[in-house]
């Protein structure tokens, strides 16, 4: 089966004047439809981040790679421009 929703090599970091911070690295996972996740840890573990990068409402420079849904790629979409995955249709932000 296609999962609904594949990530791999997740990452996300922040600068800071110490240099970048990798809040999450190379995070991997699939769902079907009707999966649940749950993702636990301690506080500041990036629980919230991997939430807000795949929704990609983390700005710049943080990042993501290679997510798709429904089987289409949702990276490498301008975020001025977002399409539905299902249907196509462009969206503006």
């Amino acid at each position: 089966m296609t999962p609904l929703l594949s990530v791999r090599g997740l990452s996300v970091e922040f600068p800071t004047r110490e240099g970048p911070v990798r809040a999450v690295e190379d995070l991997s996972f699939d769902m079907a439809p009707g999966d649940t996740l749950a993702l636990v840890g301690e506080s500041g573990s990036g629980k919230s981040t991997v939430a807000l990068a795949l929704l990609r409402l983390i700005a710049s420079p943080g990042r993501m790679c290679a997510v798709r849904f429904y089987s289409k790629a949702v990276t490498s979409q301008r975020s001025g421009k977002r399409r539905s995955a299902k249907s196509g249709d462009a969206t503006s932000r």
